[in-house]
């Protein structure tokens, strides 16, 4: 007697399908949502921008250059994300361009009399800036102990 062998189709998932937020929550995602007393966050993007705070970092012979005392905390976690896809130097560098904007950037970029202990403080508080947007409220931080 020959053994046969006979070729099945490879099985295929079945294709996922999209699923819509209902319009009203059903009592399972309601009991879900209200597990600890969490509320669903919902970010809303204002029409016009807001106003921000601005903290003087820098000057070049006589002209002051600002950031944001305070920068979205979209900004660390592009840096986050940039600093483990491609390493940090690269995120700080983008951290830098992103922060100062392209006019206090290439001010500081064709500022030959910058020395390397001003380009790395001035990228120092950069980082703090951004990252302490992570920290959660001033006066501590929202990770327990």
């Amino acid at each position: 007697m020959v053994a046969t062998t006979t070729k099945r189709a490879p099985r295929r998932a079945p294709a996922a399908k999209p699923r819509k937020a209902p319009a009203k929550a059903s009592p399972k995602t309601a009991a879900l949502t209200a597990v600890g007393d969490f509320e669903p966050i919902e970010i809303v993007t204002p029409e016009t921008p807001v106003e921000q705070e601005l903290i003087h970092l820098f000057s070049i012979d006589g002209v002051a250059y600002h950031v944001p005392a305070n920068p979205p905390p979209a900004i660390a976690l592009r840096f986050v994300r940039t600093a483990w896809q491609a390493g940090t130097e690269l995120a700080l560098a983008e951290l830098l361009e992103r922060m100062l904007g392209p006019e206090a950037y290439d001010a500081l970029a064709e500022c030959d009399a910058m020395t390397p202990e001003q380009l790395r403080s001035i990228m120092q508080h950069l980082q703090r800036l951004s990252m302490g947007t992570l920290d959660g409220p001033k006066g501590g931080s929202t990770r327990s102990a």
